[in-house]
């Protein structure tokens, strides 16, 4: 009975879960170590062997506590149920939760065990690489779109739906500051905007004061560079534009400038409903779009200009003399066709 007993407490004690057994009268029969790292929980409130005290200690680790009072409840109705789920915790924590009752012979329920494992890791890990296929997504489908594009509007159209779409945002726009001024004009924007564009608007005017306390949008337009916030809800209450972007859904925000070749100041807006959405390799993809875009700007600027220039002359604004001169030869086919005289003044 000896070795049982000692094969036993080692199994438990070497667990990478964390083991919690309890009565059937709610009182705490035995916990190990890695139960106590996993929840935080002092060896002082363990040894009050009180299940309800306990559950106390850890409620404020929880994202929903309601929810998990309610499922420990739940249970205690009815004792014979198993469970296995997943529970968060605050700042990014996952536990996978098992629960079985104990039943020793002739049926009888002696209490609940419980076993937790931490893994946080392993949720991140496939969080990341969902995020990264989704922005891989919208760098594809922009790249597609830039091939076929014909005009600046359509491109910034196309692209803020395919990062809403693709890319599972909350929110994207397009913006420009022209050069010499201090007014924000939205080109162009997709998903939930909500008005959110008019306070950002409303901010710009005062961009050579922009502060530590001042928003994304604001900072971005200042420097010309990329600046992400990927918690506002951590953000201090003074920062700009902070509760209008929370109440909107937007948990995270990352803004990029684009070189249109020019003096004029425009950036490209992306808002995710999830926190830390912006991380190390999304921010690389991301700028890497945001200078294909830049590059796509460029070169339909510069098309307009050639097809200017193939009409106009740069210096005077007129038709240039091969435009001129098509225009003549087909004012004199039609006077020919209508047996008409053509006047040039």
């Amino acid at each position: 009975l000896a070795l049982k007993n000692t094969i036993l407490a080692t199994q438990q004690e070497t667990a990478i879960e964390g083991i919690l057994v309890v009565s059937q009268e709610r009182r705490i029969i035995s916990w190990n170590r890695r139960f106590l790292e996993i929840w935080g929980i002092s060896e002082e409130i363990m040894a009050s062997r009180s299940e309800e005290l306990a559950l106390q200690s850890v409620l404020d680790k929880l994202e929903e506590p309601e929810e998990f009072v309610a499922g420990i409840q739940s249970l205690t109705e009815q004792p014979e149920e198993k469970l296995h789920d997943e529970i968060r915790l605050k700042h990014g924590r996952t536990l996978e939760r098992y629960t079985a009752p104990l039943i020793g012979k002739k049926n009888i329920n002696y209490g609940r065990i419980w076993y937790f494992r931490d893994i946080s890791e392993r949720k991140n890990n496939e969080s990341r690489l969902l995020r990264q296929n989704r922005v891989l997504s919208v760098l594809s489908a922009i790249n597609s779109l830039i091939v076929r594009v014909q005009d600046q509007d359509e491109l910034f159209r196309e692209a803020c739906k395919i990062a809403v779409d693709a890319g599972q945002l909350r929110m994207a726009w397009i913006g420009t500051v022209p050069a010499g001024e201090t007014t924000l004009m939205p080109l162009a924007w997709a998903g939930h905007e909500a008005g959110y564009l008019e306070a950002v608007a409303a901010e710009i005017p005062n961009m050579e004061e922009c502060t530590a306390d001042s928003s994304a949008t604001m900072e971005a337009l200042r420097i010309m560079q990329p600046v992400v916030r990927n918690n506002l809800a951590e953000d201090p209450d003074t920062v700009t534009l902070k509760h209008e972007a929370l109440a909107r859904g937007y948990q995270a925000i990352a803004i990029f400038p684009l070189d249109t070749g020019n003096n004029d100041r425009t950036v490209m807006g992306l808002y995710a409903a999830e926190k830390g959405f912006f991380d190390e390799e999304e921010m690389r993809l991301l700028t890497e779009l945001a200078g294909n875009i830049s590059y796509a700007m460029r070169n339909l600027l510069k098309q307009d200009e050639i097809d200017y220039l193939s009409f106009y002359d740069p210096q005077t604004g007129l038709l240039n003399r091969n435009s001129f001169q098509v225009n003549l030869e087909s004012m004199l086919e039609k006077a020919g066709a209508d047996n008409s005289m053509l006047t040039l003044a």
